[in-house]
């Protein structure tokens, strides 16, 4: 039997976006597969539209909607929900390629001792235009420290994962994605990067993944608990540890651009 895929959306008042999302899932030819959107009680017609297409779509679409505790607690709750060998993590703004699912599920039948699978990327505009691809980095765990390689977009991994207690910290409002992706390699996790294109990642107004650190203090101050968490490091400044890491930040910066797009074996 295949393996089953499930993928966990999380949503509230996206619903100008949110059929894209379903339709890139539901579209999939790969027939295994369920999609969980966990929306956080939306006012602008989305439970309607879920409501529709789970109809239409019975064994490959269901939602709840109820309040959480933001957008990690919606995920989580997703994640404890899916059914699959598989799990897979997609925004309702963003969507996959066809095909993906077929090019998942090979690789993890044909790597059993792999934990989890990400790839590129293109960056689009609101209207779905593409702006650019963007290329992931080979898995080194220091380097999650201070960059976030792995696209949740393109995140696929075993439910093991989940089953091991390995959820979103909800104390991270902006960087949930980077500490959950260090979090899981610095537990020793294995991790594989596939230099393909598996989704697209949409940029509008809303976004709150895409502001840069050095103008965002929240960023900073979550990306400083990431490093006080697994690095273990903490000065008595936190003017002077900001500081620090944006110096970090930028030195190995070139480092990055060398190693982006090179495939690790295996």
């Amino acid at each position: 039997m295949s393996l089953r895929i499930s993928i966990v959306t999380p949503s509230r008042n996206y619903l100008r976006f949110l059929p894209d999302a379903v339709e890139s899932v539901l579209n999939q030819s790969y027939p295994n597969k369920e999609m969980i959107v966990v929306d956080a009680c939306s006012s602008d017609g989305t439970i309607e539209y879920l409501s529709e297409q789970q109809r239409r779509s019975p064994e490959s679409l269901s939602f709840v909607s109820e309040p959480d505790q933001g957008q990690s607690d919606g995920i989580n709750k997703g994640f404890q929900r899916a059914t699959g060998d598989i799990i897979g993590w997609l925004n309702s703004d963003d969507r996959y390629l066809p095909g993906v699912f077929e090019k998942v599920a090979k690789f993890f039948d044909d790597h059993p001792t792999v934990d989890a699978l990400y790839a590129d990327f293109y960056f689009t505009d609101e209207s779905l235009n593409r702006i650019r691809p963007i290329y992931g980095n080979i898995p080194i765990r220091w380097l999650s420290l201070f960059y976030c390689y792995v696209a949740s977009t393109t995140f696929f991994f075993r439910r093991r994962i989940i089953d091991e207690g390995n959820l979103l910290d909800l104390n991270y409002r902006i960087s949930m994605d980077k500490e959950y992706f260090t979090r899981l390699l610095h537990k020793g996790y294995r991790f594989h990067y596939t230099h393909q294109f598996f989704a697209e990642f949409r940029m509008h107004g809303g976004n709150i993944s895409l502001p840069n650190f050095h103008r965002n203090p929240d960023m900073t101050q979550e990306a400083l608990a990431i490093l006080h968490t697994h690095f273990g490091v903490k000065l008595p400044s936190a003017r002077l540890e900001a500081f620090l890491y944006a110096a970090v930040h930028l030195l190995i910066k070139p480092l990055r651009y060398l190693i982006r797009g090179r495939e690790l074996p295996a």
